[in-house]
């Protein structure tokens, strides 16, 4: 109250309306400071008052004791939990008592609650550094507050989003890396495969070629008994044979493709097991393996 009594003493001379003006914003100024000091202190008092309370008991005695609905018992609470500390509050005087620099300072009750929307100190004390939040009125700083973190979180949405777009195309990447492989593995069965296809019809051939060079050979003979007639005949069951139950080219491309087909269900069977879903999961694998093995079933 010293400072009003100061402008008041220092008022004595020619009065303009610009001196009243500026002795009425220094008494506003003060008396919000009043204000938030007394809020703090009291929010102290009943910080340490519902300690004391019986459970159950403390609605009952705001209102019996101070007058005060929970909701404001707790904002004044608040108000002191979150900026009693900043202020070195241990009396009301000392708010005015110290010189350092506090960006609360100039902030009314309704300012200092609004701001604890806000959920660290450092968010609030940059926001008032930011904005000249002592020349809004509360509902101003209430819609600056929300436009603030509306924005926040849309930037923090989107760059969830981004982070998501991130592991899908990773994820993309690796099942495509997985399928190269994948390919890399059917391309060189295949070529095995017709590798082992090409010997199985050589030595077929081979076969052929020397049961008939030994026909040849016997008929060609001046006289020919009748146990070499008997291996003749025996030989060219054997090459009748060899071409009637030779190697079947149609099976062994059938081959060929289930090596393909197999790779592909466990490249499959992979994926499947990323499923989160283990019903649905299990659903899968089963008939991906139900379907694998009617195909074995023909070879």
């Amino acid at each position: 109250m010293a400072d009003i009594i100061n402008v008041e003493s220092q008022a004595i001379g020619v009065r303009t309306v610009e001196t009243i003006a500026t002795e009425i914003n220094t008494i506003k100024r003060q008396t919000q400071k009043i204000m938030l000091a007394s809020s703090i202190e009291i929010g102290k008092r009943l910080t340490e008052a519902k300690e004391l309370v019986d459970h159950g008991q403390w609605g009952q005695w705001l209102q019996n004791n101070v007058n005060y609905s929970e909701r404001t018992a707790q904002n004044l609470m608040r108000v002191y939990d979150s900026y009693g500390e900043k202020f070195g509050m241990t009396e009301m005087d000392s708010l005015f008592a110290s010189d350092a620099p506090n960006v609360f300072e100039e902030l009314s009750y309704t300012q200092a609650l609004a701001l604890l929307s806000l959920p660290t100190e450092e968010e609030r004390e940059q926001f008032v550094e930011e904005n000249d939040v002592a020349a809004m009125s509360t509902r101003e700083l209430q819609d600056a507050i929300k436009a603030k973190t509306d924005a926040e979180t849309r930037a923090n949405n989107a760059e969830v989003r981004a982070s998501d777009a991130e592991r899908m195309v990773a994820e993309a990447q690796q099942r495509a890396n997985l399928a190269e492989k994948n390919l890399e593995n059917v391309k060189a069965q295949l070529k095995n495969a017709d590798a082992q296809m090409t010997d199985i019809f050589e030595q077929a051939r081979k076969e052929k070629e020397t049961l008939i060079a030994r026909i040849t050979k016997l008929e060609t003979r001046p006289m020919v008994s009748e146990d070499k007639t008997e291996e003749i005949n025996k030989l060219k069951q054997k090459i009748k044979d060899l071409e009637d139950n030779g190697p079947d080219q149609d099976k062994l491309i059938f081959q060929g493709h289930l090596v393909v087909l197999e790779n592909e269900f466990n490249a499959m069977l992979n994926d499947i097991e990323n499923i989160d879903d283990d019903s649905k999961r299990q659903k899968f694998v089963e008939a991906a393996r139900k379907m694998l093995s009617r195909l074995q079933q023909y070879v």
